[in-house]
């Protein structure tokens, strides 16, 4: 549970995090754009698409470049699980400012 509040935890994670930011921005505007979705239809696509990372980066060689932020002491699921909770407040940031507009 120490892991979750360390200032460097999230730090790191939006570091791994800016990799995927303007895809899953992309794909949030585009699905807006597209129809306007229920919110949480839009949040269990996120889901799947972290999930597809998850299992890609495990599946293939790229997980040898998570040991950088094992070092650190965060381990894959809890990488991609803050990283999916960055990319939810992006997403209603989004939803926000369309609802505004």
């Amino acid at each position: 549970m120490r892991i979750f509040l360390s200032c460097k935890t999230y730090t790191l994670a939006f570091h791994f995090y800016k990799k995927f930011i303007l895809f899953s921005t992309l794909l949030t505007l585009f699905i807006r754009f597209l129809e306007p979705p229920s919110f949480f239809i839009v949040i269990a696509l996120k889901f799947l698409f972290f999930v597809a990372l998850y299992v890609f980066y495990v599946e293939t060689k790229l997980g040898q470049s998570l040991v950088f932020y094992r070092n650190f002491g965060i381990g894959k699921p809890h990488l991609f699980l803050i990283s999916y909770l960055m990319d939810i407040l992006i997403t209603i940031l989004i939803f926000q400012i369309f609802d505004i507009f």
